[in-house]
């Protein structure tokens, strides 16, 4: 039988082990080296390692040395055996074979890198650890939280979603979104489908006559490389808003009930105020003697103030009544095709008035393309005339603007004035109902001006501009949409 050489059967043994990428080294019955690899000469820190020299002398870490003399000592007991140091997982095999040209057992020993492994486990135990806290998350919100894959099928529901549709028991993932006893929820899913880019709310019936406002957007799973991030479904987040519309109606009936009540003396009060006038010009005054034109002229002042403060009140309480009606959504929009321009200018000549004998000066600057817009005729007229009207309120001196002009598809109306301006902390305040700024705002200002402006602008499609950018002589914007001559189609 032809044998190698030893000198050729150490060039060869040295070839096929320097190929691996893993460490390796072999003992012999004594402990010392037989043969070894770049990788494992690297790691234990010695380039020129010589054959002979004991595993454990050069073994790095010194602290892990009695763990390999006890791995080592297994082998030769066991002939196959494992351990795990220096972030390597090491195997060990047993062998008989020709080894410099003699017959001896020795121990073969392979390292695995295992630092990828463990960082995998690492991310791994750190992504369980995430999705167990946001699990908690989820399952402890007081709304009602489902998502929906791409398909409509539920693919996840906490238990106030359960609870919300009177389940007991977990709902069987894999349903259809249909089965839910949730009106206008499966609506509500198809149209972000539509919109994947838009986060949508509307207003849901619950079971058992409840009321629920349901947010709805699109699920991505986030890209890899050149691979975008795809749509995977929809998260619907649902809450029950019974309570709060049970509160808003009592104070809609609330205020609507004062207002009534607060209508009925006014009545009377303008109607008496008229007949004691009339009576005092047609039967009283013509039978005083000269000389009592003082007098005369004192009364009736005075009861044209009367007649004037009843008007006034009787608008106000009107107000107060249509707020009622928007807060409920009852109440009734005159809509028709109209030109903006022309509601400006029917605005402007309706605050004429509140500029006698006051150091203000309106300005009008209104470009002659505003073109029409699809709204409530007198709703609009009555948005800037109390933008107007807000506006002198509290400009003591100076000028109050009132601008209209194109912006692409888009009309811009701006009120801007030289008063006072909105302190920032009251900026959140301004929209919202019912709400007076008391550092700006006198006893005579109503606190609807602002909240029912806004209603009734966002009929046409509109919106006023951020309450963060007013100020002292800031612009009170309004941002109207002009749609196409009897475009339906453009309101919301």
């Amino acid at each position: 039988m032809n044998t190698l050489p030893v000198g050729a059967t150490i060039a060869l043994y040295q070839g096929a082990i320097d190929t691996l990428n893993e460490a390796f080294f072999a003992l012999d019955r004594d402990g010392g080296l037989l043969f070894w690899n770049q990788r494992f000469a690297a790691m234990m820190g010695h380039p020129a390692l010589r054959p002979g020299v004991p595993l454990l002398e050069i073994w790095q870490p010194e602290s892990d040395r009695p763990n390999m003399a006890d791995f080592v000592q297994r082998g030769w007991a066991d002939g196959a055996t494992t351990t795990e140091t220096y972030d390597l997982d090491w195997v060990l095999h047993q062998w008989h074979g020709q080894v410099w040209g003699g017959d001896r057992p020795g121990l073969a020993v392979m390292g695995r890198d295992l630092s990828h492994l463990r960082r995998a486990e690492e991310a791994w135990r750190l992504a369980l650890s995430e999705a167990l806290g946001i699990t908690a998350i989820l399952d402890n919100l007081a709304d009602g939280l489902m998502v929906v894959d791409s398909q409509g099928w539920i693919a996840r529901c906490n238990p106030a979603l359960l609870s919300m549709v009177g389940r007991t028991d977990a709902l069987p993932l894999g349903d259809d979104v249909s089965s839910l006893p949730i009106a206008g929820l499966t609506a509500l899913i198809a149209q972000v489908e539509a919109q994947p880019e838009q986060t949508l709310t509307v207003e849901v019936t619950l079971p058992n006559q409840r009321v629920g406002q349901a947010v709805a957007s699109s699920v991505y799973r986030k890209g890899i490389g050149v691979v975008g991030d795809m749509r995977v479904g929809t998260a619907v987040l649902i809450r029950d808003i019974t309570h709060e519309r049970e509160v808003l109606q009592m104070k809609s009936a609330f205020l609507s009930t004062v207002a009534h009540e607060l209508r009925t003396p006014l009545a009377s009060v303008l109607g008496f105020t008229a007949l004691v006038r009339d009576r005092l010009v047609e039967s009283i005054w013509p039978l005083l003697p000269p000389g009592h034109g003082k007098l005369q002229h004192k009364l009736e002042q005075n009861l044209t103030v009367v007649m004037a403060e009843a008007e006034r009140l009787t608008a106000l309480v009107d107000d107060v009544l249509d707020e009622a009606k928007m807060a409920v959504g009852k109440f009734a929009w005159q809509m028709e095709t109209l030109a903006l321009q022309e509601v400006l200018e029917r605005a402007i000549a309706a605050t004429t008035s509140l500029f006698e004998n006051r150091p203000v000066v309106l300005q009008t600057d209104m470009a002659a393309d505003l073109g029409t817009l699809t709204g409530d005729r007198n709703r609009l007229i009555q948005v800037v005339v109390n933008l107007i009207g807000n506006a002198v309120k509290f400009t003591p001196e100076g000028s109050i603007a009132c601008c209209a002009y194109r912006q692409g598809d888009r009309a811009i109306v701006e009120v801007r004035d030289t008063g006072i301006g909105i302190a920032p902390e009251n900026c959140a305040r301004v929209l919202k109902s019912l709400n007076r700024c008391r550092t700006r705002a006198p006893p005579k200002a109503p606190a609807w001006v602002w909240p029912s402006a806004n209603t009734s602008w966002r009929t046409t499609g509109a919106k006023f501009g951020s309450p963060a950018a007013w100020g002292k002589a800031a612009p009170l914007p309004s941002r109207c949409p002009i749609p196409k001559v009897n475009d339906a189609a453009s309101l919301s």
